[in-house]
């Protein structure tokens, strides 16, 4: 990852020099128009060059970049700094080469320790039909010989429908402009990358017995709730530019735009590419399989801002609290498969065994209890009859006296 980092920066950079002569001429400017863009994922096939080799020239966009609103520059008069560094032995190609091995916060700090005076500051917005476009006017010579500027992208405003990469924004950009083949406009292409955190999990069953097993066909919806508690469901609509679409329903299992995932062969759960930007989201199960209970605990991913912290450490995905294992390939690796991780377990249902029915006993019945039973029966009306011949006799004998 810290490679792929390393790379975009560099691929990002631009250097832009017109005329390497000192020159005591009035001060005309020049228009410098961004055009801010942005891939939608970083792992885009077939897409080896990430550098633009416009020569400042305006270009249509042929790739898989979109134009983004919201990115924020401050545009540095680099003049004196690039002076130093050429009276010290640097080539002008050395000294860009360097600045555009850094990132945006290390070049920030940059400008701030040689105290670079700050020209403006940027924000791309929609401009003739184009996102991610901002132009300004800088004069071509500054302290008596070309200017040279630095700009620098600082963040990306918040926008929780829109998934940036705010470790992979553009180098600083680096140019310097002269008399020789000047331009009246020099177009600069800045880069983002999206920010591609795809959450994924395994459904399983665990059975009677007590082992488990993996549950194909259980069905989920991916949610979200707004600061007012207003629970969005992420719509089915295909994603173009980062922008996933949310609606609200009361039935996501019959809704036709709510976007349905359903657990695989493998048990897996795979979100798709979706691009969820940082935050909470939950995956509510929708339907069970047969012989399992529906799980009623929501399951709970939570997606960090960065890849990795201000100390380098990196920031994993977590469901349920589990570290998931990231997959940059877009696809699930078969490790991750074979490990079944992170899990998340659906109970089987206890049912009655059945019985069986006894057999006839092929035993013969003894002839002793019964006859036994039948000569007590007998004794008992004898006995009952002498009581009561000796309750009539002592009856009479009492009427007598």
């Amino acid at each position: 990852m810290r490679k792929l980092i390393a790379f975009l920066s560099l691929m990002a950079f631009a250097l832009i020099a017109f005329g390497n002569q000192r020159v005591h001429a009035s001060a005309d400017t020049t228009t410098l128009t961004l055009h801010k863009r942005i891939y939608r994922d970083a792992r885009l096939a077939g897409l080896d060059n990430w550098e633009y080799n416009n020569q400042g020239q305006a270009i249509i966009q042929t790739d898989e970049s979109f134009g983004l609103n919201g990115a924020n520059f401050d545009v540095y008069d680099a003049t004196e700094l690039y002076d130093k560094a050429h009276e010290d032995g640097e080539s002008e190609q050395d000294f860009a080469k360097r600045l555009a091995g850094l990132d945006c916060k290390s070049g920030s700090a940059l400008a701030k320790a040689y105290d670079l005076p700050l020209v403006t500051t940027l924000k791309t917005g929609t401009v003739n039909g184009e996102d991610g476009v901002v132009s300004l006017d800088v004069p071509n010579i500054s302290a008596d010989q070309n200017a040279a500027y630095l700009l620098i992208e600082t963040s990306v405003d918040a926008d929780i429908l829109l998934n940036v990469d705010l470790t992979k924004k553009a180098a600083p950009i680096y140019l310097r402009l002269g008399t020789k083949d000047r331009m009246d406009v020099i177009h600069l292409y800045p880069k983002n990358v999206g920010y591609v955190r795809d959450p994924y999990f395994f459904k399983f069953g665990r059975q009677l017995d007590g082992s488990e097993k993996r549950l194909k066909g259980v069905t989920f919806a991916l949610y979200r709730i707004e600061p007012n508690g207003e629970k969005l469901y992420l719509d089915n609509t295909p994603v173009f530019d980062l922008k996933n679409s949310w609606i609200t329903t009361t039935d996501p299992l019959n809704h036709p735009q709510v976007a349905k995932f359903v657990s695989d062969d493998n048990g897996l759960v795979d979100s798709g590419e979706r691009f969820l930007p940082a935050g909470t989201y939950y995956f509510e199960e929708l339907a069970s399989v047969a012989g399992y209970s529906s799980e009623i605990k929501d399951v709970e991913v939570i997606i960090p801002a960065t890849w990795y912290d201000d100390a380098g450490n990196y920031l994993s995905v977590t469901v349920n609290g589990e570290v998931m294992e990231e997959t940059l390939s877009g696809v699930v690796k078969e490790s991750s498969i074979q490990a079944g991780r992170p899990r998340v377990y659906n109970n089987q249902v206890g049912t009655a065994q059945p019985t069986t029915p006894s057999k006839p006993s092929t035993n013969k019945p003894s002839t002793i209890l019964p006859a036994m039973g039948t000569a007590i029966s007998w004794l008992a009306v004898l006995i009952g009859a002498v009581f009561m011949i000796a309750a009539i006799n002592w009856m009479k004998k009492n009427r007598s006296l």
